[in-house]
């Protein structure tokens, strides 16, 4: 994803796609957290992914990522467990909210 040379002054949710689209006041500048960049003293680039074409891209990426040949089948599918057992145990008590 490259900058595209757009601004938002709102963030908003794009009805079409259900992504969140974060403001953006300057066309050239890409999306940070100032407490990130400061408690890591790096530079970062943050991006939501909720669900849509970002979060497909994320498993893709996450899939091929452990499935490499220097990381045994076994050790990335454990990850990916005890991903999936966390990400249920955050949100098991959040049944009844729309985001």
């Amino acid at each position: 994803m490259r900058i595209d040379g757009t601004v938002n002054p709102l963030t908003r949710i794009d009805p079409e796609t259900e992504s969140i689209i974060l403001r953006r006041l300057h066309p050239r500048i890409n999306n940070y957290n100032e407490l990130v960049i400061f408690l890591l003293r790096c530079n970062m680039d943050i991006k939501y992914v909720g669900s849509g074409e970002a979060a497909k891209a994320l498993v893709y990426y996450v899939t091929d990522y452990i499935t490499k040949g220097t990381l045994s089948t076994h050790v990335g599918l454990a990850a990916v467990e005890y991903a999936i057992k966390m990400n249920e145990s955050i949100y098991q008590n959040d049944h009844g909210s729309d985001v």
